[in-house]
């Protein structure tokens, strides 16, 4: 069987008129070039009461994880991961990342799947924009929930003020902490070895030899 040439249209330039170039990255088609990169906002999110009450913090966390989703072109929400790290490299104290995280979920902008020493794993904290499309664990796309909607300015109050009276207590405990006792190591040590004893009048006898080296 002989194979029919079919001649190819080739411009001034050199190149094939015919090649169709696709970004294997995106699945939706090809990208045109020139065209930025756009973020997808919607109005009545941008008015919403939620959106209006975030906090400096809040709103530059938000501002990273839709950066990151750009960077996958929407097609990780739901499986977005932002180290803590670099959320501290696009302007969050560490300090503030974990307040900044609960203030959007409340104010139903996110949602979490929590990880790390929270979750008893190894794996990151995953990330879901309600205002966009997501993915499930099984893989399949679902449409976005919008939890913002039902977010109230009576709820933002309500919120707000409980959010107050828990860094008051925590600042309370902070502050009537007892201090803690500090042991040398080799004290410690010999504590430890005394203590390991299975009789208890050796047990005491140790805890006096404990107190003549303090002594």
């Amino acid at each position: 069987m002989v194979r029919k040439h079919v001649p190819k249209k080739v411009l001034k330039n050199g190149r094939d008129s015919t090649k169709v170039v696709r970004n294997k990255g995106l699945k939706n088609g090809p990208r045109q070039c020139g065209v930025e990169q756009f973020v997808w906002l919607p109005l009545e999110l941008v008015e919403s009461e939620a959106w209006r009450a975030l906090s400096v913090n809040g709103r530059r966390l938000i501002d990273r994880l839709v950066i990151e989703s750009a960077h996958h072109a929407g097609q990780e929400n739901g499986r977005l991961i932002v180290t803590h790290a670099q959320f501290e490299d696009y302007g969050l104290s560490r300090n503030s990342i974990r307040g900044a995280i609960e203030e959007a979920v409340a104010f139903g902008l996110l949602r979490v799947k929590q990880g790390g020493r929270y979750a008893e794993s190894n794996q990151p904290n995953r990330y879901r924009l309600t205002w966009m499309g997501w993915w499930d664990r099984d893989g399949q796309r679902r449409d976005p929930t919008n939890d913002w909607k039902a977010v109230t300015p009576e709820r933002i109050k309500r919120w707000k003020a409980e959010r107050a009276t828990t860094k008051a207590a925590r600042r309370r405990r902070k502050q009537f902490r007892p201090p803690k006792l500090r042991v040398p190591y080799p004290l410690f040590c010999e504590y430890r070895r005394l203590n390991e004893f299975p009789d208890v009048a050796a047990r005491s006898a140790g805890f006096n030899e404990i107190n003549d080296l303090q002594s």
